[in-house]
């Protein structure tokens, strides 16, 4: 089962959460074109480190350097929706209630359509959300709204092996192959899936979901390798010496893109002339950037349960992070500071070194982070609209999760995500030679944030007192507990800018007297 945040008195003090930033009054989305070239070459590195190798390579056999070799990296990013957020309803609203990784799927290159966006997939870069769970999803046979999936994340092993069929996709295309069809990848999900019952009863009775996806993915990345042998032997197209991908997920699609996470690591692994390798049709495969907002399971019985944690069937024995960071390169996890974690608990990143030694020390791995932002769930995550529950009425800027938004928005820049720019940071080469990196207007109002929100944020805090993360939400959680005293026992509450604009009040004594 998944790690708990359980402190002992025989174990020593866990590691702190690294301390969250303040929030600058010009945001942290670029602002010059030399911050998108400083991008470009983090995500170029792997291309310039091979052609060392191969200039050194020549100059060894004797051989004259005849330049550059045409190669590409495939640049992936795969979305992960949390609980009922669906972008494709989501973006209907007025304004949008999209959650920040719907946002950041939008900002993503190769996303969406259109003819820049088709020539950012001919250049190697795709982009691919997965709707959250108790949502519909139709490729993967749920054509309406699941009230199991919202209780229980019923759904969510098959958005995760859906995941996987995406990088299929990404390399077949890269290849020249058609896209992937739905049924074709519906056939993988349905062979990699098990059922409820099996994944209970365990890998010792039935098969685990480990040999399914090994035998389900066998042909098909065997047929994929020789696809792009083929490729490479005929020299038509760039040669692909590697997969990068970049990984967003938010609630329960946090839990699946950690899932996701552990589960390609064991496809992926093989060892080579003694050295651990991962490889995906034969290619290096690595996640480069794994962003998490609040990290919540609760798959099967919930937490509040006896004797559950919440993290039966695909959740089970998958949330700790890979220990390779030659596979995971770097991961960030933002933690809502104020949900109400009875049935929603949280999965730090935080670990024991030794998962067997319960009294071990409790630390993050290298390069990856975890820090506490204020609010609630999709203070975090996004997904409020403004004017929800009275409050953010000066409009999308206002909405608390625009900071987080941003915050994981540049921690994936800064280590070469592809991610598009606004427009006007670009220069005019830019825009000619990379059209893809052009936010559209509606991606780049849906990263706005106010100066009244950077002001309350930044107050928030100078009073915020960081240490392990169990501490620092038991001291946010005093806090909250003292104010609703106050707005609750003087019903100072209905004094309240929120309680006197949200929409619908409490019922009368008639109407509840008609309800009974």
């Amino acid at each position: 089962m998944s790690n708990t945040l359980n402190s002992g008195s025989q174990r020593p003090a866990p590691a702190p959460l690294t301390p969250t930033p303040p929030f600058p009054k010009e945001g942290l989305l670029p602002r010059t074109s030399e911050d998108v070239a400083l991008n470009y070459r983090t995500q170029y590195r792997p291309k310039l480190l091979a052609a060392y190798a191969a200039k050194r390579a020549a100059k060894a056999a004797g051989e004259t350097y005849s330049g550059a070799p045409c190669i590409n990296v495939l640049n992936i990013t795969l979305c992960f929706d949390g609980t009922n957020n669906h972008e494709p309803s989501d973006k209907l609203g007025q304004p949008p209630s999209t959650s920040n990784v719907a946002r950041l799927y939008h900002a993503s290159v190769g996303a969406n359509s259109g003819t820049e966006q088709s020539r950012a997939n001919t250049n190697g870069f795709y982009a691919y959300y997965m709707q959250g769970v108790g949502t519909e999803f139709k490729e993967i046979g749920e054509f309406e709204p699941q009230d199991l999936g919202l209780i229980g994340a019923v759904g969510g092993e098959n958005r995760i092996n859906w995941g996987i069929t995406r990088l299929l996709d990404a390399v077949g295309r890269a290849c020249g192959e058609d896209p992937l069809t739905v049924d074709a990848a519906f056939e993988l999900v349905q062979k990699m899936g098990t059922s409820f019952t099996e994944e209970m009863l365990g890998a010792t009775l039935i098969k685990s979901g480990d040999s399914r996806r090994q035998e389900a993915l066998q042909v098909p990345l065997l047929a994929l390798q020789k696809k792009v042998d083929y490729v490479h032997a005929r020299k038509t197209k760039p040669r692909i010496i590697g997969l990068r991908l970049y990984v967003y997920g938010f609630s329960r699609g946090a839990a699946e893109a950690r899932a996701f996470a552990t589960w390609l690591e064991s496809l992926t692994q093989v060892e080579v002339e003694g050295e651990t390798c991962y490889l995906f049709a034969g290619l290096p495969i690595c996640i480069a950037f794994l962003g998490l907002f609040d990290t919540v399971a609760s798959t099967g019985m919930a937490y509040a349960m006896p004797f559950a944690e919440g993290h039966m069937g695909w959740a089970d024995d998958c949330m700790r992070l890979p220990a390779s960071e030659t596979f995971l390169e770097r991961c960030v996890h933002l933690v809502a500071a104020h949900e109400q974690r009875v049935c929603f608990p949280v999965d730090s990143i935080r670990r024991k070194n030794d998962p067997d030694d319960p009294n071990g020390p409790s630390t993050y791995r290298a390069n990856t982070v975890e820090y506490l932002y204020p609010g609630m769930h999709s203070d975090v995550g996004g997904g409020y609209s403004p004017g929800d529950q009275g409050k953010s009425l000066g409009g999308p800027q206002d909405v608390m999760s625009q900071i987080p938004l941003q915050h994981m928005y540049a921690e994936a820049y800064a280590v070469g995500a592809p991610l598009q720019a606004p427009k006007d940071v670009l220069s005019d080469e830019q825009r000619q030679v990379w059209p893809w990196l052009a936010m559209a207007e509606e991606t780049e109002i849906a990263f706005d944030i106010s100066e009244t929100l950077t002001l309350r944020f930044n107050t928030w805090l100078a009073h915020h007192k960081t240490g392990p993360l169990e501490g620092a939400l038991a001291g946010e959680q005093a806090l909250l507990t003292g104010w609703r005293i106050n707005r609750y026992g003087s019903y100072h509450f209905r004094t309240t800018s929120a309680y006197q604009h949200v929409n619908g009040k409490d019922m009368t004594q008639e109407e509840w007297d008609a309800l009974k």
